[in-house]
């Protein structure tokens, strides 16, 4: 049994590894494009509940408007990635509106010692 600090350890050491943990198929494809500092987010998101920066709240919460205006020149070119991984591989629980992205943090992230 994992606990949380190993967990955040394993998610600064290796995201990619903590979103395969994470059931994440073919996770280094779907992920290629994503920046590593913003994989350790949406890992730290998903395994742990921690509440993800300005952008990533919006892509996770559906606000494309406000995600486009919080990316960097980076992340504005990848949001239609971080729209497909969210939408196509990611729980469905974990995202779509405000209070999905807050019950996820609230109920701290998914339980990877299942």
């Amino acid at each position: 049994m994992k606990t949380t600090t190993e967990i955040a350890q394993l998610i600064e050491a290796d995201p990619v590894a903590a979103l395969r943990m994470c059931s994440v198929d073919d996770v280094e494809r779907k992920v290629a494009a994503i920046p590593a500092r913003m994989l350790m987010g949406i890992a730290r998101y998903l395994a742990l509940g921690v509440m993800p920066g300005s952008f990533l709240q919006a892509v996770i919460s559906n606000d494309l408007r406000l995600a486009a205006t919080r990316a960097d020149p980076e992340n504005l070119h990848l949001l239609r990635d971080y729209v497909l991984l969210f939408v196509n591989d990611l729980p469905d629980e974990c995202w779509g509106d405000k209070a999905a992205m807050q019950a996820w943090c609230d109920m701290g992230g998914m339980d990877l010692n299942e």
